[in-house]
């Protein structure tokens, strides 16, 4: 045998090295095997480390904490204990809270991109939860059996026509520091009770969709929403249905808010209080 005809394979350094005839060449079968299995490896760690870097900035946008609120509210529902509400919100409390005349408590919470407000009776009970936008970007939703409305994106004339219903009663205020706009209606299901939605903004509540409020007329000299805020007429609601201008002014008005009372529970005005109120 030839010197250069002698194979030389053999062990080294505990590992096997062989090389391979390839068009009159010559090359170590291991090394390049080892060579490629090191970059998949590279590579592989490398997407890994793209996805886990896609998923954390997902996961720390402001869209995603924004979706997750939305959902957090969605299966927010009154008729619980208070504590078991506030337990859900996360917090660390409420950011005041009003003892009304009436010996409920009204508790406010001020978040990022909205205002809820927690209704609760003298023995701990959630009676009401209401939930005012202060952004267009926020669209949390109202879901009570086929019944469905978005914030910011349902109009309010919607309402009556997924409720089958027209609205029981109405109230409309526009003074320089709040304009409001809102209705009642009682649900037609089982596990519903009243709510009411409307357009609300203020000094520091504002989604641009409640300016059109003040242009709202009625034609008989009449009809006059009532002079609280935290009232609703029944008259109201008729004369806004007779009246065109009204009308058109509902078939464009976004949701801003809405106020869900607990199963079997009628809406009072201790659920009716601003946002602003008392400050």
């Amino acid at each position: 045998m030839r010197p250069d005809e002698r194979s030389s394979a053999g062990i080294h350094d505990g590992q096997f090295h062989a090389p391979v005839q390839v068009g009159g060449s010559q090359f170590n079968l291991y090394k390049f095997s080892a060579r490629r299995i090191s970059i998949l490896v590279a590579g592989l760690a490398m997407l890994g480390f793209l996805a886990w870097l896609s998923y954390h900035l997902y996961t720390s946008s402001e869209s995603y904490h924004m979706r997750a609120e939305e959902e957090l509210l969605r299966d927010l529902k009154p008729g619980k204990t208070y504590s078991k509400i506030d337990q859900e919100l996360g917090s660390s409390g409420p950011d005041y809270t009003v003892t009304l005349d009436s010996g409920n408590k009204l508790h406010q919470y001020e978040r990022k991109w909205e205002v809820i407000q927690v209704l609760e009776d003298k023995g701990g009970t959630a009676l009401s939860i209401g939930v005012y936008a202060g952004t267009q970007k926020f669209h949390p939703s109202l879901e009570m059996g086929t019944f469905s409305v978005r914030l910011n994106d349902t109009t309010v004339d919607r309402v009556q026509e997924r409720s089958g219903l027209p609205p029981e009663a109405a109230n409309k205020y526009c003074a320089a520091h709040k304009i409001g706009y809102l209705e009642s209606y009682t649900l037609p299901i089982a596990d519903g009770g009243d709510i009411v939605v409307g357009s609300y903004a203020d000094g520091n509540l504002s989604t641009g969709s409640s300016a059109s409020i003040c242009d709202i007329k009625v034609t008989k000299k009449s009809c006059y929403p009532p002079l609280d805020t935290d009232k609703v007429s029944k008259a109201y609601a008729e004369c806004i249905a007779k009246s065109r201008n009204a009308q058109a002014i509902r078939n464009k008005l976004q949701l801003t808010f809405f106020i869900v009372a607990a199963p079997g529970r009628e809406i009072t005005r201790d659920m009716l209080k601003p946002p602003d109120f008392p400050g």
